[in-house]
């Protein structure tokens, strides 16, 4: 079984036991912080390449859904999503004068069954919708797991059937 660092700390930080922790602490919220800030930076990166196209976030009943106005594509979409972030490339080979790309990049939500993921393009608009893990809530909590999935997953077109909704024979 391994062992929970989080759970040693936030112990300490609790019971308040010396200095050093606080600074191994303030050390690691600090290298944190810092992966963030660059991690972020870089996502800046990729979203001033492309501002005119902002996706719609949508948490709905069942799903979470990204929906992107993109009138000048012709659907040739790939979605791929690792861990909890998407990747939304659109290229449009029909184009004879410039070569047209459309990309964007988002951290999902923890709660999102990513391998259910499904996308479509249908007049103009392409539409991501992934299923929850679990039933969402008006409050939730949040507790602090170890769930990484860094399996690399490429999104299939369809649609999503809601469970609910299918037929039962």
């Amino acid at each position: 079984m391994e062992a929970d660092p989080w759970g040693a700390l936030s112990c300490r930080l609790v019971t308040g036991r010396g200095s050093a922790s606080s600074q191994r602490i303030r050390s690691l919220l600090d290298s944190i912080s810092s992966d963030l800030t660059h991690i972020e930076n870089e996502y800046y990166k990729v979203c001033k390449n492309f501002p005119n196209v902002v996706p719609v976030e949508i948490i709905g009943d069942d799903s979470y859904k990204l929906e992107y106005a993109l009138p000048e594509f012709l659907g040739n979409f790939q979605v791929t999503i690792k861990h909890r972030m998407i990747c939304v490339i659109g290229h449009d080979p029909q184009q004879q004068v410039c070569d047209r790309t459309y990309a964007d990049v988002r951290i999902l939500p923890d709660f999102v069954n990513n391998h259910r993921a499904v996308w479509n393009f249908q007049n103009g608009k392409m539409t991501v919708t992934i299923p929850y893990k679990y039933p969402i809530e008006e409050e939730m909590k949040r507790y602090c797991n170890r769930d990484i999935d860094d399996t690399l997953i490429h999104v299939s077109r369809g649609y999503y059937i809601n469970p609910s909704e299918e037929e039962i024979d």
